[in-house]
């Protein structure tokens, strides 16, 4: 079986832990957006953004919007610190915090998955390495559908990865809305993809793509 590179389908993974942690206050609780998380991490490649802002506050299903559809890094970050911090408090403060957390949860939930070939490196499908020797996130296409039929069998995950477009209300001291539109082109068709191509029959999709910055 082929491991192979998976890019931004990791948020699949990641979505659906945010689901399983906050479904009980997904349109009522909130989460600050730290400086951390709108930070590119990693120098050389150029992690897409939602643009979420340091001092911002979004609830869960904002989150969730912000990572599906324009497929914010930067949401996956939040999600990432928050429920792995939670994790961490849970477990009695021991072990790893924070994003390293969640990370550890993502492969976790791999495995009870019965994802053999999965390997999770961060929340958001970002962290490429072009050495054939290290390997960060990698997953078989066995291990993809079997983490996509998970969130498929969730409605609300499903309806946010059907999504065309979506409007996501920040608060804090930079309040606004934030206009979202599904990159996925057999979803969102000629408002993506100057070739108009578009499926009606696709009810739920994910694109997964990275940019050199450098070599």
């Amino acid at each position: 079986v082929q491991s192979v590179y998976p890019a931004s389908v990791v948020k699949y993974m990641t979505i659906l832990l945010a689901r399983e942690y906050h479904s009980a206050d997904w349109t009522s609780g909130t989460v600050p957006i730290t400086a951390a998380a709108v930070t590119q991490p990693y120098a050389g490649i150029t992690v897409s953004f939602a643009g979420l802002q340091a001092n911002d506050v979004i609830t869960w299903e904002g989150l969730a919007y912000c990572a599906a559809l324009p497929s914010g890094g930067d949401a996956c970050l939040a999600i990432a610190r928050v429920i792995g911090t939670e994790i961490y408090v849970a477990a009695g403060s021991t072990g790893n915090t924070g994003v390293a957390r969640f990370v550890e949860r993502m492969n976790s939930r791999a495995a009870e998955l019965s994802m053999t070939n999965a390997t999770f490196f961060d929340s958001f499908g970002g962290s490429k390495t072009f050495d054939p020797e290290v390997v960060r996130n990698a997953m078989s296409a066995r291990d993809l559908t079997k983490v996509c039929a998970k969130v498929y069998d969730d409605a609300t995950a499903r309806t946010i990865f059907g999504t065309t477009s979506h409007d996501v209300i920040i608060t804090g001291p930079n309040a606004r809305t934030m206009s979202l539109t599904n990159v996925v082109a057999f979803l969102n068709g000629p408002f993506v993809n100057p070739s108009g191509v578009k499926d009606s029959s696709i009810v739920m999709a994910k694109t997964g793509t990275w940019v050199l910055v450098s070599p």
